[in-house]
Parts: C-alpha cells; structure tokens; sequence
C-alpha cells in the first residue's frame, strides 16, 4: 500500500470513528429476535450502554422480551436518521450480534444502569421501575459491522469493548462478482 492509500485509510478509520461515535449517542437500538418457531421479529427499545454491554429494560408483556428469554441470541441496529443522510442507501449504522442476559434487579450494578437509563430518558423510566413485568436486559456483543458509506464496511473486533479505536476496525472487502 503506498504511501498515500495508507494516509487514506487511516483517514477513511478516523472518520468511521466519529460516525460510531455519533451512532451510540441515538437514544434507542433496533432489536431483531427470533420467535418460537424461528420466525424473525424486529422491535426496538430505548438503551444506555457501558464498556462492554448494551441494556435494555422492557416489558414481560412485550414479544420481543419473551423471544429474548426463550432464544438468548439477539441482532441490534443503531442507524442514522434518514433526516441526516445524504444518500438513502448508504446510510451509517452500527449492528452487532448479541448474547442476551437478564440482570437481577435487585443488584447494585442493575440500580446503577437503571439510574443511567432514568437520566438519558427521563422520569417515565423512574415509573416503569416500579412495575413488576419490566426487566433489565443486558445485550452483550459478540461480533459487529460498521457501515459508513458505499465500500466502507469494518468488521468490529470487540476484544478491548464497545470505546473503539482504529486498530479495532477492519475493511471489509467487497467480493468478487461471478463472471
């Protein structure tokens, strides 16, 4: 790689940083489950997240919590707001595939992410606290896909969590076409 097509792609990094970066600043994740019988179901919730983990805290009443404590595997998207994209059909998002866990709530690191989750979005989180169907989901990432643009693709190496650095990314190359 020349000298110029290395300065390129550090650039090309730096920039799919900021668009990470601003992506985990949306206040809610897309959230695909699979139904018993394998069928997929999308949904979405409001989330906060840490180092290591995203956390969602939803109702026992709602589909996509008991798809996710019958079938502990989950996708997430956070994506760009079409208001914001200058192409429709490269829009910037972040997905990752995650392992689900559901968080005692009587534990101090689960009144720790309630109170951040009450912060970001407000008293009604302080309301749901107090209903029994509500639980706290911690949704751990297993392996990610940041998309930029046309031909920007990283696969996320997830091994130092969810603070990314350039090192943690890698280019995703297209694939040859059949002739």
């Amino acid at each position: 790689m020349t000298k110029k097509n290395e300065s390129e792609a550090a650039q090309a990094k730096q920039e799919a940083l900021l668009a990470y970066d601003a992506l985990l600043q949306q206040k809610s994740l897309l959230l695909a489950t699979l139904t018993a019988e394998g069928t997929p179901d999308i949904s979405y919730a409001p989330f906060v997240a840490d180092d290591q983990s995203f956390y969602v805290f939803v109702s026992e009443l709602a589909s996509h919590t008991q798809q996710m404590l019958t079938k502990p595997n989950v996708s997430i998207l956070l994506v760009q707001d079409e208001q914001d994209t200058r192409q429709i059909y490269a829009r910037q998002r972040v997905s990752f595939n995650c392992e689900v866990c559901a968080q005692d709530l009587t534990t101090p690191s689960s009144q720790q992410v309630l109170d951040a989750l009450e912060a970001r979005h407000g008293q009604v989180v302080g309301l749901l606290r107090g209903l029994a169907d509500f639980k706290l989901m911690r949704l751990v990432p297993k392996q990610g896909r940041l998309v930029t643009g046309f031909g920007r693709a990283y696969e996320v190496n997830l091994e130092g969590g969810l603070a990314l650095t350039i090192e943690q990314l890698s280019l995703v190359e297209a694939a040859a076409k059949p002739k």
